[in-house]
Formats: structure tokens, C-alpha cells, sequence
């Protein structure tokens, strides 16, 4: 089995309205196998990862569809299932993935939803690693890989107010997209003509010097006395 190159798609595709990570995924000696021996590797998988066991028996493996539109069942859905399951087992909230047969024999496009973009990538590579150790009957130390997804998930998660903005734009049905991958509080709101940017909770409507003028809490106290003052004049004053 082989890992081709990872397309992200960080905005509405052809897969899902949600964030994906599509990969071309060679079988090799495996794309011929029997359900007997896809079983023994899935059983192996489920050793190691039980959560596992809804995605190698739900729907995941009904949405498979092979060149000729028939319903297909092999190691690309079991890889896309344990991709998703380990990224939810490093705390990302993931449901949807994907597989389609391509015309060469035994290649696959998967594409799994991805949260954090660094843990989506570290996740389609171990979930590789799972399956070549099933594959072969080798042992695999699985506790310390999802520590090492932990440890990862828990350097790229966002601060509350990045995580509040992202959920509401979600809520709304508005795309989010990461600017930067490296600093995740760079977002981009929507798309075309009515994207919007944010940095943590400022927007792009705020300006350099109103920006400039709340790093100093004493003079922004002070504006906001006088506003505060100038409003209450002007409300006696139409009195």
C-alpha cells in the first residue's frame, strides 16, 4: 500500500460542503484480495482501535462506489474509516469520508473531513501504518501514536474565540478557511465579494489605529468615559 500526494480543500468541493483532505491510495498486492483477508485486517484493526468497528460496518462502506457504479467493499474504505477514526480519537470532531475507484486498477481517491488541517495529514499517514502492520501481522504501538495525535491536536486547537467564530459561521453555512495553516486565528469568512477576514475576534473593519488605541486600556477607558459623556449631553439636550 502507497500514500499518493494529499490535495487539501479547504472550502466547498466536490466531496462535501465541509473542509476535506483527498488522497490517492495505491493497494498494490492488496487490491486483489478476498473479503476473507480484508476481514482478518479489519478484525486486526479493531484490536487496536474499537471505536473502529461503526465505520467498518456502516454506511461508509455503502457510499463506496467502484468505476462502474456498483457498490464496492476493500482496504480503501477500512484505510478512510481508521483516517477518520484516529482523528477523532485526537479530539476532532469528523464524520464524513469517501472512496472512489479510479481507472487504473487497485488506486483509489479517499477523501476524509478534516478539523485541524496538521492533524487531518498526520492521520491519513498512521492510519497507512495501521494498515500496512494489519496487513502484514505486525504489532503496531498504537498508545503511543494517538498520544502523539493528542499532543499535535492540542498544539493546533484555536483559542475560544476563534473556536466560537468558526462554530457560528458553521451554524450559518458559511465557509471558513484557514489563511494561515502555521496560526490558525487568520480566517477567512465566506468567499467572492463578501468574504470577510478576522484575526482571534477583530475584523477587517477595524482599522490600525483603533487597533493601536485598545492595547492601551487607560486611554481606551478614557474615550469611552467621553463618549459615554458627549451621548448623555446630547440626549439632555433633545430633552
Amino acid at each position: 500500500m502507497e500514500l499518493g500526494r494529499l490535495w487539501v480543500l479547504r472550502g466547498p468541493n466536490a466531496w462535501a460542503a465541509c473542509p476535506m483532505i483527498e488522497a490517492g491510495l495505491d493497494l498494490g498486492p492488496w487490491a486483489g484480495r478476498s473479503a476473507d483477508d480484508i476481514g482478518q485486517v479489519a478484525g486486526c484493526l479493531l484490536a487496536w482501535i474499537p471505536s473502529l468497528a461503526p465505520h467498518l460496518a456502516g454506511r461508509q462502506h455503502k457510499e463506496a462506489i467502484g468505476c462502474d457504479g456498483k457498490p464496492a467493499l476493500n482496504l480503501a474504505h477500512v484505510f478512510a474509516g481508521a483516517a477518520l477514526q484516529l482523528q477523532r480519537l485526537a479530539g476532532n470532531a469528523v464524520e464524513f469520508g469517501a472512496t472512489r475507484a479510479c481507472p487504473r486498477p487497485g488506486c483509489y481517491r479517499v477523501a476524509v473531513e478534516y478539523e485541524q488541517e496538521a492533524v487531518g495529514r498526520a492521520c491519513l499517514r498512521a492510519a497507512l501504518d495501521l494498515c500496512r502492520a494489519a496487513c502484514m501481522g505486525r504489532t503496531f504501538p498504537i498508545d503511543e501514536e494517538l498520544q502523539a495525535m493528542r499532543q499535535l491536536a492540542d498544539d493546533e486547537r484555536q483559542g475560544p474565540s476563534v473556536v466560537a467564530i468558526v462554530e457560528a459561521a458553521r451554524a450559518r453555512g458559511i465557509p471558513v478557511d484557514a489563511l494561515n495553516p502555521d496560526n490558525g486565528r487568520y480566517l477567512q469568512l465566506g468567499h467572492g465579494a463578501r468574504q470577510r477576514r478576522t484575526l482571534a475576534a477583530e475584523t477587517d473593519d477595524i482599522s490600525a489605529v483603533s487597533r493601536s488605541i485598545t492595547t492601551d486600556k487607560h486611554l481606551t477607558k478614557r474615550l469611552l468615559s467621553t463618549t459615554a459623556l458627549s451621548r448623555g449631553r446630547r440626549r439632555c439636550n433633545r430633552l
